[in-house]
């Protein structure tokens, strides 16, 4: 019988080994407690600026990253693109290439591969953690080449997507940053700020240096680096370098010379067309390089078609230049302008791709007739000669696909926002007062939850910053706000904003405040520890007790008499607070990132970092916290965190996107999901038969496993798992 089953597994895995794409939504991270994301709302982007993210553009599509994601367009008809998807990109989506349907996108702590067959519906089918910073990448066939801050490495591909090391080289790296690489034939070549360096990867376990040269042109490499032909095209600041490629073993530097009236950012290339550009005024002139040893000016545009915000020429083809600007006219956001060249000495602008405008800082839930709404506060601000910022009402009663209801200005960044959970949001928001930053709390009817208005304004006190997402509170009637100095109290149920009471902060360095207790606040003392105030009596509060921690508090977060505090110099400080004093319990320490925001949840604290990542703690124990493992969002910052407690999940302004989070525990159960990897493919097929075989798999969800809930693992589980992975497909 055993025999017989054995070969029935063989049979089965078989077959299977063509479908390896996993059921359930992607997760990332190194926690056994994954996050599901449920959805993906008011995303944003910042293009990135260098090193190099080159848009790709064939087949009358026009594919391209940016810090949130990896996007696709059709540009069949130039002057009217249309959006195809976006596909979000944990960590900062940088660099990316195509090859044989499948983009293989560069982040800031490794490579995210991605099927694109079907462009309506792009998929992450692997993210591959790296030891290094992958800045660009080369995919020929079986190999892939990257390129970081101090040489290359290189790597074979798997069958699943997956990368094996085989070589690397190491290049001292430049003062100020690597600037770019390509391929032709066998030979790398590899610029930094200050050199080139020819790489021969015939055997890409052993790279050799052929050759190298530097440039000395008083000038910096900031940009792209192109072959054309047997040439090599290198743009310094000062000086444009062509090298002759005729001699594999040399670097002939054939022309350098400044064919433009501005200094040189970056190049684009198509046939005998170059476009070289300056990287903040609006200036790019076009060239004749039919003779590339000497360049010949056709146009010069000077002047300020990009709104004055740092630009770099994206691609050139079919004479339409690409140009990314991390900038729109009014707001935070992005533009791609499509410019027609083909009149060369008239180039206009056709169209241009934007982004949504607007950064998630701060996200407040409300329940109200039978809905629940998540409120955001955005920065919009464009500069800093300006200062404003959204209010976003969401519906969110069904969370994997939230309803936008409305959306208002509001005079300032947006920084902190919460709700009394019926007719009024409280906004603090930050305008510029050189050198500081004031604050202003803001007023908002939300009866119409479709028709918001600002009802009043009173000015606050102010901050260094405006990064510090946790500034108001509301409960039990009353709203605070805390800034650098103070503590204030308001009751805003007439329409206008009272103010009830004011108290000094401690060390004058108030971060984030929080009012969940009668008679009780929070406060996040930044460089003067967590502390707490007694509020009983709004005209009289005062300090109850204090205590430091190693670095500056950014936030607190308080759950069933414990709090959990975020310290920004990486660390996570527990404190009994149950008896209305502060008892330090415990601490720990990370090094996933720098720690700006919290969430006690249960006995769970989620630690949001600076990069993006969260981190999970076991504070069961608060003398002894235990990390759970991290995951990493899709987006920069992770500014808030707020919990929905009935439904397990998290929303998390994270800067480009409002997400939302299902959190994965002991009661979350994903049938065929054997392994514990938020995922159902052949892997959970064969850790069940181990199972039924009489072995210990480790990890093993046996609710997962047991698919038919009849309480055993048998070879029904088995039969309905394999079931489970081909209804998929």
């Amino acid at each position: 019988m055993k025999k017989t089953f054995i070969l029935s597994f063989t049979t089965i895995i078989a077959v299977l080994c063509s479908f390896s794409t996993p059921v359930s939504g992607q997760t990332w991270g190194n926690t056994e407690e994954l996050f599901h994301p449920v959805s993906h709302n008011l995303e944003n982007g910042i293009l990135l600026d260098t090193p190099r993210s080159s848009p790709i553009i064939e087949n009358d599509h026009l594919f391209y990253t940016d810090f949130y994601g990896f996007h696709i367009y059709n540009i069949a008809d130039p002057e009217n693109p249309v959006n195809i998807s976006c596909t979000p990109v944990p960590g900062k989506a940088y660099h990316f290439t195509i090859q044989d349907d499948i983009a293989y996108v560069c982040n800031d702590c490794g490579v995210v591969v991605i099927d694109i067959r079907d462009y309506t519906n792009p998929e992450v089918v692997n993210f591959q953690y790296l030891d290094f910073e992958p800045f660009m990448i080369i995919v020929e066939q079986s190999y892939v080449y990257f390129a970081h801050e101090s040489g290359v490495k290189t790597y074979k591909l798997t069958a699943d997507y997956g990368f094996e090391l085989t070589g690397y080289i190491d290049i001292p790296p430049a003062v100020t940053n690597f600037a770019g690489f390509t391929k032709k034939g066998h030979l790398i070549y590899y610029v930094n700020s200050k050199a080139v360096f020819s790489l021969d990867v015939s055997d890409p376990e052993d790279i050799q240096l052929v050759a190298s040269d530097e440039f000395n042109t008083g000038g910096t490499c900031w940009g792209r680096v192109i072959i054309k032909d047997h040439y090599l095209m290198v743009a310094t600041t000062l000086k444009l370098l062509v090298y002759d490629l005729s001699d594999l073993n040399n670097l002939t530097r054939v022309y350098e010379g400044l064919p433009s009236s501005h200094t040189i950012y970056n190049i684009v290339i198509e046939n005998n067309i170059m476009v070289i550009n300056h990287s903040n005024n609006g200036s790019f002139t076009i060239c004749d390089i039919t003779d590339p040893v000497n360049p010949t000016v056709l146009y010069a545009h000077i002047g300020n078609w990009f709104y004055n915000r740092l630009y770099t020429l994206g691609g050139l083809k079919n004479n339409i230049l690409y140009i990314l600007n991390n900038g729109q006219e009014h707001s935070e956001g992005y533009t791609i302008h499509l410019i027609d060249i083909s009149e060369v000495t008239s180039p206009s602008i056709i169209s241009k791709i934007e982004s949504k405008p607007g950064k998630s800082r701060s996200v407040a839930l409300l329940e109200k007739n039978d809905q629940r709404y998540a409120l955001v506060a955005r920065d919009n601000t464009r500069d800093t000669q300006s200062s404003s910022g959204l209010l976003n009402i969401l519906n969110v009663t069904d969370p994997a696909n939230p309803i936008l209801l409305s959306t208002i200005d509001i005079p300032g960044h947006g920084m902190s926002i919460a709700t009394d959970q019926n007719s009024w949001a409280y906004i603090c928001v930050a305008v510029l007062n050189f050198p500081t930053y004031h604050y202003n709390i803001v007023l908002v009817n939300i009866e119409d939850l479709t028709n918001p208005y600002i009802t009043d304004l009173q000015p606050a006190g102010g901050n260094l910053g405006y990064y510090f997402n946790s500034v108001v509170s509301y409960y039990d009637g009353s709203a605070y706000l805390i800034d650098k100095d103070y503590i204030r109290i308001y009751d805003g149920s007439s329409g206008t904003l009272i103010e009830k009471g004011i108290t000094s902060v401690y060390g004058q360095n108030g971060m984030g405040i929080l009012a969940n207790k009668e008679g009780f606040v929070y406060v996040a003392g930044g460089n003067y520890g967590f502390q707490l105030y007694n509020v009983s009596n709004p005209l009289n509060p005062y300090m109850v007790n204090w205590h430091n921690t190693n670095g500056p508090v950014f936030d607190v977060s308080v759950e069933d008499g414990i709090a959990c505090v975020a310290d920004y110099s990486g660390g996570l400080y527990t404190f009994d607070v149950s008896q209305n004093v502060i008892i330090p319990r415990g601490q720990i320490f990370t090094n996933v990132g720098k720690p700006i925001s919290v969430l006690k949840l249960n006995d769970i604290a989620y630690l949001g970092m600076d990069n993006g990542r969260i981190e999970m703690f076991d504070v069961s124990n608060p003398e002894q916290p235990e990390s759970l493992g991290w995951y990493l969002t899709n987006g920069t910052r992770v500014n808030d965190m707020i919990a929905d407690y009935e439904n397990d999940l998290i929303y998390v302004a994270n800067e480009l996107e409002t997400l939302i989070l299902k959190l994965g525990n002991a009661t979350t159960i994903l049938p065929g999901d054997a392994n514990c990897d938020g995922k159902v493919d052949i892997s959970d097929v064969i850790v069940i038969i181990s199972y039924i075989m009489g072995y210990s798999p480790e990890p093993f969800c046996f609710e997962n496993a047991d698919v038919n809930d009849d309480g055993e693992i048998t070879i029904s589980d088995v039969v309905i798992t394999v079931n489970i992975i081909f209804n998929s497909k």
